[in-house]
């Protein structure tokens, strides 16, 4: 583990704002929550979902019927639920921070194993 958590960049409010890799602060714009029954990942900064800009990750607003903004966390990695073959990764294992996550067929390389910790 690179020991970086998801962040949403500088904190921004807008739509499509990428996540980036960075040291873990314990901001809001830090704070995920997996919502069991919609299947998406929400930020608790603006209850924004994770969801694409491109093939980046990113958050946006929620959208009812965007097949894109739903996961499902399988062991260690967060798995399309439709396209089982496709996960989240860290780009080209980059490590560093500011590193960008994107989507990618599974392989099941480091750099697509999340860890995902409880919050009170």
């Amino acid at each position: 583990m690179s020991g970086l958590v998801l962040d949403v960049s500088d904190s921004n409010l807008d739509p499509g704002t990428l996540i980036r890799l960075r040291p873990q602060t314990g901001g809001r714009n830090q704070l995920f929550r997996f919502d069991t029954y919609t299947g998406d990942i929400r930020n608790r900064i603006r209850d924004f979902v994770l969801d694409f800009n491109g093939d980046k990750l990113a958050v946006n607003p929620y959208y009812v019927d965007s097949i894109y903004q739903r996961w499902e966390p399988i062991g260690e990695f967060l798995v399309h639920p439709l396209y089982q073959d496709t996960v989240l990764e860290i780009e080209e294992f980059n490590y560093d921070t500011g590193a960008t996550v994107v989507k990618s067929e599974i392989t099941g390389y480091s750099n697509q194993s999340w860890e995902f910790i409880p919050v009170a």
